[in-house]
């Protein structure tokens, strides 16, 4: 069953990432077609991540009432370095790297935010 599911999350991704999404924008007219979705991958055991998850939480709570929808993954890459992150998931781990062949990257990070699927940055280190 874990094996479908990867299968379709995967499938979607690489499919998120051929079609052109309605992106989220403040123009009235087109609020209430429009949406964002921020995934922020994150692990207790990144030192940089503290201030990415607190930038969620800001942005969670600032467009609560837009269509705004924060997602966040534990991944489980950095649970062999002594600490396990009790929220950390292989699957998330599995659909970060979806995402890197998506995105035709060599390399996956903590933190690291991507925006409906389409684009993708290294979380903040400081939150103002």
């Amino acid at each position: 069953m874990k094996t479908f599911l990867l299968g379709i999350s995967i499938s979607i991704i690489c499919s998120i990432s051929f079609f052109d999404l309605p992106t989220f924008n403040f123009n009235e007219e087109n609020d209430k077609d429009s949406f964002a979705i921020v995934q922020l991958f994150t692990s207790q055991g990144c030192s940089s991540c503290p201030s990415a998850d607190i930038l969620l939480e800001k942005v969670k709570k600032e467009y609560a009432s837009e269509n705004v929808v924060v997602l966040s993954y534990h991944v489980d890459y950095w649970n062999r370095l002594g600490w396990k992150d009790p929220f950390s998931k292989k699957e998330f781990t599995l659909l970060q790297n979806a995402y890197g062949f998506a995105f035709n990257s060599n390399r996956i990070y903590t933190p690291q935010a991507v925006i409906n699927g389409k684009i993708h940055f290294v979380g903040p280190m400081k939150v103002k």
